[in-house]
């Protein structure tokens, strides 16, 4: 096409067309000549979606497993081209995230039980963003990722003032950092009993799905609050230099948490997905704890606090009360999940190895404030 669109270049020279009417021509030129493009390699998810056709996560282990995939021709299909346009695996088997999004529901009419739903990437981060406090809050989810990513972020305001007539406007110097995304390795084990492996009910997928869900949405919470940023580990939200609120007690008062409302208020951060996060330990005392003397209230009520959502998780630090705009956190996420299965020789089972390519990054450490127990 672009040897073609030289021809024409010169033609417009040779007959003097206008800059319109050569855009006009090269426009009808690249429609015409569109279908002799050679096309990319299709998104593994969209053979799926096209061809309407589950994926089996366990057939797939089967299979790997004896070497014979007579009966999995089509994982093998997604599996080899995932190969090819991300790189050879190890030893393991290649998943678009996408499956983990998809419902397998009953179907009485086939052999299989199961029935094709549609597979996007997009579904899966949102079942992501459902099974993960990080994702209730508010955190952002990037998805497809490939590379190392660079996210700009403000960090200063542009100044305005007031002027006398023509006076010039002070020049202002905007400060514009980068967070950076880099893929970190993350993974588990996910056990299938001897008994287990020979069922092929719709159940039985549903569950293996479920448990490496579960066990990818735990992994995500532990680095977006927790996580060290050593040992190959993201940076969590509690590690970076955020706000303190020091409480003489563990367990909080009313005026200490309202207290960490200020403290984003005072740095213009009290903006976006805003909510508490704290220790169940805490989480429940707060729930008996009276706000004052006179009132009968209590300081965490209907799942609020100040006005603002209350969740719990075990993925925070000890004696722990988080708040902040969760909108400010970015999960990235790149390629695809591979799979290694291996036998258990004491159970007979399989362990199943799931290993997924993820970071964590915060926009602002403004945005985010946790209680300080006073040491005494």
């Amino acid at each position: 096409y672009m040897e073609n669109i030289d021809d024409l270049k010169e033609e417009a020279i040779n007959k003097g067309w206008s800059v319109d009417e050569f855009k006009s021509r090269a426009y009808d030129k690249f429609v015409s000549e569109r279908s002799s493009f050679k096309h990319p390699r299709p998104n593994p998810s969209e053979i799926i979606r096209e061809e309407s056709r589950e994926f089996s996560v366990v057939r797939a282990i089967r299979s790997k497993m004896s070497g014979n995939w007579d009966d999995s021709g089509f994982e093998r299909e997604v599996h080899q081209e995932m190969e090819r346009q991300f790189g050879g695996s190890g030893n393991g088997i290649l998943v678009p995230m996408s499956v983990f999004s998809t419902r397998a529901e009953s179907d009485t009419t086939t052999a299989s039980g199961l029935i094709g739903t549609d597979h996007w990437d997009s579904q899966f981060i949102d079942t992501l963003r459902a099974n993960t406090l990080a994702g209730k809050v508010g955190a952002r989810f990037l998805s497809g990722l490939q590379g190392a990513v660079s996210i700009p972020k403000k960090t200063s305001n542009a100044s305005f003032g007031w002027v006398a007539e023509k006076e010039e406007a002070t020049e202002s110097n905007v400060k514009v950092g980068n967070i950076s995304l880099t893929p970190k390795h993350v993974s588990g084990i996910v056990t299938m009993t001897f008994e287990l492996m020979r069922q092929s009910a719709p159940a039985i997928e549903a569950l293996v799905r479920q448990d490496m869900l579960e066990g990818a949405a735990l992994s995500i919470d532990s680095a977006v609050f927790s996580g060290t940023g050593e040992d190959n580990q993201p940076k969590g939200i509690l590690n970076y230099d955020i706000g303190e609120v020091e409480t003489v007690d563990t367990v909080p008062t009313f005026e200490e948490i309202v207290k960490m409302e200020g403290v984003l208020d005072e740095e213009n951060a009290l903006v976006g997905s805003l909510s508490y996060v704290a220790r169940p330990s805490i989480h429940s005392s707060l729930k008996t704890t009276r706000k004052d003397e006179g009132s009968g209230l209590f300081v965490v009520d209907g799942g609020m606090a100040n006005g603002y959502k209350i969740h719990s998780t075990t993925q925070v630090t000890k004696d722990t009360v988080l708040f902040g705009n969760f909108n400010d956190v970015i999960v990235g996420m790149w390629g695809v999940i591979e799979l290694i299965p291996d036998i258990n020789t004491k159970t007979g089972g399989l362990d199943i190895g799931c290993h997924q390519l993820a970071d964590v990054a915060v926009r602002r450490d403004e945005s985010f404030v946790k209680t300080t127990k006073i040491v005494v």
